[in-house]
C-alpha cells in the first residue's frame, strides 16, 4: 500500500487551453471527463467498478489514454485503456478497482483520480477525483491467563489480544460480574492492537467480602472489549466469524473467574512454619555467601561472548560483531592461527560490540576470537570465526560528501551502480552495508573528529578506500531524560529531516547512534546505548514490542535487538503521547526513518530476537 500515499497529490483539472494545441491552427477545448459515482467501497480481494465518460469538444478526432493516478498500478484496470472519440462525441470506459487480499485498511478513504491524456497533445489532460474505501476485516483473538485464579484477598490475570485483521483495533476494556461481589483494577483500560501485532493488559480482582473459614467459592466475571470512541466503525468479520454462535471479533468477551479461598485454612499454619524456616535459611545462606568470591563482589569472570560474526569489508579490513556479555567492562579481540595460538590482541572499550580488524593484504584468511573482561577476570574465548579479505581490484568511489541532517550524517558518493558500499569512519565500519544501486547512506558518527571514506564491494572484489577522506567534527550531546535516570539523548541536528536524495538500505534504519558514555568519545562502530531524546525520533520511527514497566528489562531487550538494529533505544511513553500508553511506561523505538513507508518496510521483515509487535509511527 505504499504507493497509495501518492493519492494525496491527485488534483482536479481545471479547463485550460493547451499551448501545444496552437500547432493545429486554433486553440483546442479541454476534454470533459465524468464518473457515474465518486465514492466506492471494495473488500480486500474483491473489486468495485465505476463507469467514466470522456467527451471530445474539439474539432479533431482524438485518442485519449485512460489510467488511474493515486493508487498502486496493481490495484486497478481500465477497459478499454484508450478511447478514440470523434469531435463533439463521447465514449465510455470502465475502471475496475481491486485491492489485494492482504491490503491494509486505513482509517480514511483513499483518494484517487481517473485521468484522460490526449494522444495528440499530452498537456491536454483531464482528471476526475473519487474516493475508495477499503473494507476492514476484523479478526481479533483474545485470551486471559489464568482463566481461574486463586486467592484469599485478590487474584491477578493477564489479558492479551492478537490482531489478525487488516486494520488497527482500538479497544476500551470493562469488567463486570453479575453478583457484584468483586472489585477490579484494570491497567490500562484502553488498548491499541496494531495489524499483525499484539497488546496486553493486567487485571487485579479483589473479592469485596473476605471470609475466615469455609469452602472455597468460585466467583465468575467477564472482560469485555468495546470499540474506543476514536475508532472507525466495525468492519466485516472473516467468514468463519460470521456464523451463528461464534463471538463477534469486534467485541471480544473473555470469561474468567477467581477461586475465593478462606483466610484461615489447614495449610496456613504449615505455611507460616515453612516461611519462618525459609527466612532462617536465607539469613544463614546470606552469612555464608559473604565468604564466597563473587557473591558480594564482582570477582567472577563473565560469560564468553556469543554470536561472533566476521565479514570482509575490503582488502585491508574485516568487520567483527558479537552479542554483549553481561556486565563486561571491555573486550579483547584476539587474532589466532589454525591451532588457536594468539597472534595479536586489540582492546575494545566503552561497551562497544564491534571492531574493524586490519589486514596486511587482500585474499588473506584471518581468524579471530573475542574474550570478555570484568574486574580484571577474563572469560573463555568465544567460538573462532574466520574471514578472507577481498582482492582490492575495484576502483575506489569518488566525489564522497558528508552532510548533517536531523536524522544523522548522510554520506553520498559516485560509483558503479552494481557495487555494494561500506562507510568507514576513522578506518572503522559504521552503519550497515549499502546495497547496490544506492549511492548514499545515513550513518551514526561518534563524537569527535571523524574522517569518512567509502569502500566498494562486489562479490569477492573490493576497492581501496576513497581518497582523500572527508573529515567532520561531531559534537557530543548528552542529557538526562525525565523519568529514565542516566539515559543519554541521541544527537540531533538542526534543519529539515533528511537530505535530498538520501536513502537507507532496505530494512535498516538510518539514525544517529549515541556516544557510549557521556563525556567519552565512544568506540567507532560500536552499538548505540539506549537513549530517550524524543527530538531524535523524527520524522518516523518503529515501535517494537509492548510497553515495559522496568528500566532494567527494557534495557536488556534493547541490547539484544541492537545486534540487528544498532539505533534502537528506550524512550518514556511521554515521548510518543498520542499512542495512549501509560506515562510511567517505557517504549523501545527504532528511530529516524525518512518516510512512513520505510518504517513499514522495516516492520514487514522478520527480525530474529525481536519481541512480538512492530508499529510504524509518526514521531515528530
Amino acid at each position: 500500500m505504499s504507493d497509495c500515499g501518492a493519492a494525496g497529490a491527485v488534483v482536479r483539472s481545471s479547463s485550460r487551453v493547451s499551448a501545444g494545441a496552437t500547432r493545429y491552427g486554433a486553440a483546442m477545448e479541454e476534454p470533459v471527463l465524468t464518473m457515474d459515482v465518486t465514492r466506492l467501497r471494495a473488500e480486500p480481494g474483491g473489486q468495485a467498478q465505476v463507469s467514466v465518460k470522456v467527451k471530445n469538444p474539439g474539432h479533431l478526432v482524438e485518442a485519449f489514454h485512460m489510467d488511474v493516478v493515486g493508487l498502486d498500478p496493481t490495484w486497478w484496470q481500465v477497459h478499454p485503456p484508450e478511447l478514440n472519440i470523434y469531435p463533439g462525441k463521447e465514449e465510455s470506459a470502465v475502471v475496475i478497482l481491486k485491492p489485494p487480499a492482504n491490503a491494509h485498511a486505513p482509517d480514511e478513504a483513499l483518494p484517487f483520480g481517473v485521468r484522460a491524456v490526449s494522444a495528440l497533445d499530452a498537456q491536454r489532460t483531464v482528471v476526475e477525483e473519487g474516493d475508495l474505501e477499503v473494507g476492514r476485516v476484523l479478526d481479533l483473538q483474545g485470551s486471559i491467563t489464568p482463566v481461574t485464579s486463586k486467592g484469599r484477598w485478590s487474584g491477578r490475570h493477564q489479558i492479551s489480544y492478537v490482531n489478525w485483521g487488516n486494520s488497527p483495533v482500538h479497544l476500551r476494556l470493562t469488567v463486570k460480574d453479575d453478583e457484584e461481589a468483586l472489585g477490579f483494577q484494570l491497567e490500562p483500560e484502553q488498548l491499541s492492537v496494531p495489524v499483525g501485532g499484539s497488546a496486553s493488559a493486567r487485571l487485579r480482582v479483589r473479592p469485596r467480602n473476605p471470609f475466615l473459614r469455609g469452602a472455597a467459592v468460585r466467583r465468575p466475571f467477564q472482560v469485555i472489549g468495546e470499540s474506543a470512541g476514536s475508532a472507525p466503525d466495525a468492519g466485516t468479520p472473516r467468514s468463519a466469524m460470521a456464523r451463528a454462535g461464534v463471538p463477534d471479533p469486534g467485541r471480544p468477551v473473555l470469561d474468567a473467574a477467581i477461586q475465593h479461598l478462606p483466610i484461615l485454612s489447614k495449610g496456613v499454619i504449615a505455611l507460616a512454619v515453612l516461611l519462618v524456616a525459609a527466612i532462617v535459611g536465607l539469613v544463614v545462606a546470606g552469612w555464608k555467601a559473604g565468604n564466597v568470591v563473587g557473591a558480594r563482589t564482582p570477582q567472577v569472570a563473565p560469560e564468553p561472548p556469543t554470536q561472533l560474526v566476521a565479514e570482509a569489508v575490503s582488502a585491508n579490513a574485516i568487520q567483527l560483531r558479537w552479542a554483549p556479555s553481561d556486565r563486561a567492562e571491555l573486550y579483547r579481540v584476539q587474532k589466532v592461527d589454525d591451532t588457536n595460538t594468539v597472534l595479536g590482541t586489540d582492546e575494545v572499550k566503552d561497551g562497544a560490540t564491534a571492531f574493524t580488524a586490519k589486514v596486511d593484504e587482500g585474499k588473506t584468511q584471518v581468524c579471530f576470537q573475542v574474550v570478555a573482561v570484568r574486574a580484571g577476570l577474563s572469560s573463555a574465548p568465544s567460538a573462532k570465526q574466520c574471514a578472507t579479505s577481498l582482492d582490492g581490484s575495484l576502483p575506489p568511489p569518488t566525489a564522497v560528501q558528508v552532510a548533517q541532517t536531523a536524522a544523522g550524517y548522510v554520506v553520498s558518493w559516485t560509483d558503479d551502480t552494481q557495487n555494494d558500499h561500506a562507510v568507514l569512519a576513522n578506518d572503522a565500519v559504521v552503519g550497515q552495508v549499502s546495497p547496490a544501486p544506492s549511492k548514499n547512506l545515513t550513518v551514526p558518527l561518534a563524537a569527535g573528529k571523524q574522517c569518512v571514506t567509502v569502500v566498494a564491494k562486489r562479490g569477492p572484489a573490493s576497492s581501496p578506500p576513497s581518497s582523500p577522506p572527508m573529515c567532520v567534527d561531531v559534537a557530543a550531546v548528552a542529557s538526562a531524560a525525565p523519568g529514565v535516570p542516566g539515559a543519554s539523548a541521541a544527537p540531533g541536528a538542526p534543519g529539515s529531516p533528511g537530505a535530498p536524495g538520501a536513502s537507507n538500505a532496505p530494512g535498516v534504519p538510518g539514525a544517529p547512534g549515541v556516544p557510549g558514555t557521556p563525556g567519552s568519545p565512544g568506540q567507532p562502530g560500536g552499538t548505540a546505548a539506549p537513549g530517550t531524546g524524543a527530538a531524535a525520533l523524527g520524522p518516523f520511527a518503529v515501535l517494537v514490542g509492548p510497553p515495559y514497566q522496568e528500566q532494567a528489562l527494557a534495557t536488556d531487550v534493547v541490547k539484544r535487538i541492537q545486534v540487528t538494529a544498532p539505533t534502537a533505544q528506550v524512550v518514556p511513553a511521554t515521548a510518543l503521547p498520542l499512542l495512549g500508553y501509560q506515562p510511567q511506561t517505557l517504549l523501545i523505538v527504532v528511530p529516524a526513518f525518512p518516510t512512513l513507508q520505510a518504517a513499514q518496510q522495516f516492520c514487514a521483515v522478520t527480525h530474529p530476537g525481536f519481541p512480538p509487535g512492530c508499529l510504524a509511527v509518526a514521531a515528530t
